[in-house]
């Protein structure tokens, strides 16, 4: 993540889908923290103080950052005229002993560390899992706008093809993984196209009981998968989930507008209390 101006600037897409794709496989996988390079800028070095950077960090918290790694800190050996070492003349900014705030910097270091710390209790409560797609990674996907598939208010993880298979499973109806729990699974990014294989695994999970959430695919983005069986896996599929819902024990609803299908009675149903 990258400084930016409040007040004039915002963040780029592409570095907060870095941080929720990063945040994302650690709630999957069930690792203990997240780490990003953090408050980076190209400017003034020198010119950095908690002032200007309390606003990045704690946007990086925000989608689950747990573990600062600060852009720039290099070594100050002793012999080293103040005001010491710099990563480039424009690059970066300086977290060092011979910073001039360093000696009144321990309340700054202590809100970092005390968030992180924080975040790092318990287990994330998420509401919605999304299916980016197989084709491309978050930031080719939304490099250049914000994925606003999920509505405002409810949150979400990003949950691979390999998250799928690997580590998720349902229970009572929940979708759970290594390190979080979610109400439903939704088709987003590039699932327009998708190949047998996940076709498979949505099957699965719809047998198990999950609630999902997605239009029908139209093709497959891969040349292996027979186009004939690949469109029966999708009717199969999309068919009998509309309108009386799947057969086994959960429910597809071929949508692309999640926030209508999470107002509807057939989720709330599914997970009230």
């Amino acid at each position: 993540m990258w400084v930016f101006d409040p007040g004039s600037g915002t963040p780029g897409p592409t570095y907060v889908a870095d941080l929720r794709g990063a945040s994302s496989v650690a709630h999957v996988y069930g690792k203990p923290w997240t780490g990003a390079e953090s408050m980076s800028a190209f400017h003034r070095p020198w010119s950095y103080t908690p002032q200007r950077l309390k606003h990045v960090a704690d946007l990086e918290l925000a989608p689950g950052v747990t573990r600062f790694c600060i852009h720039t800190s290099p070594h100050q050996p002793a012999g080293t005229p103040p005001p010491g070492i710099g990563l480039a003349p424009f690059l970066g900014q300086v977290f060092v002993r011979t910073e001039p705030w360093a000696r009144f910097a321990a309340p700054w270091v202590d809100y970092l560390a005390r968030c992180s710390y924080v975040l790092n209790q318990g287990r994330p409560a998420v509401d919605v899992a999304v299916f980016p797609g197989e084709e491309a990674p978050l930031t080719a996907l939304y490099g250049d706008r914000a994925d606003r598939s999920v509505p405002a208010g409810f949150g979400f993880d990003y949950v691979g093809l390999d998250g799928l298979e690997e580590c998720v499973t349902v229970e009572d109806g929940v979708i759970v993984a290594c390190g979080a729990r979610y109400r439903v699974l939704y088709l987003g990014g590039s699932s327009h196209r998708m190949t047998l294989r996940a076709l498979g695994r949505v099957r699965a999970l719809l047998d198990q009981g999950a609630t999902v959430i997605g239009s029908r695919p139209a093709c497959s983005p891969s040349l292996a998968d027979d186009p004939a069986e690949h469109a029966r896996a999708v009717r199969d599929l999309w068919e009998a989930g509309e309108p009386s819902g799947w057969p086994g024990l959960g429910r597809l609803i071929g949508t692309a507008d999640l926030a209508h299908a999470l107002s509807g009675p057939v989720v709330l149903r599914a997970y009230a209390p």
